[in-house]
């Protein structure tokens, strides 16, 4: 008897564990979906920066001529 309640114990620790595992595996896959668009995300402001920057850089020879 006491045997068969520690197995039927042991089966419910187990599949709890199962459960929390395959949580923990979706939510680990979720965040590596977000932590890819954050990448992509970073990416593009990074080249838009760049972008801006170098309009910037052709634009103050300009403003100075326009000022002088």
């Amino acid at each position: 008897m006491a045997l068969n309640n520690d197995l039927q114990r042991l089966e419910r620790q187990i599949i709890t564990l199962i459960e929390a595992y395959k949580l923990l595996q979706t939510e680990n896959d979720e965040l590596r979906i977000e932590q890819k668009l954050l990448e992509q995300q970073r990416r593009q402001l990074a080249e838009q920066q760049k972008s801006a920057a170098e309009r910037l850089k052709k634009l103050i020879p300009q403003i100075k001529k326009l000022a002088s």
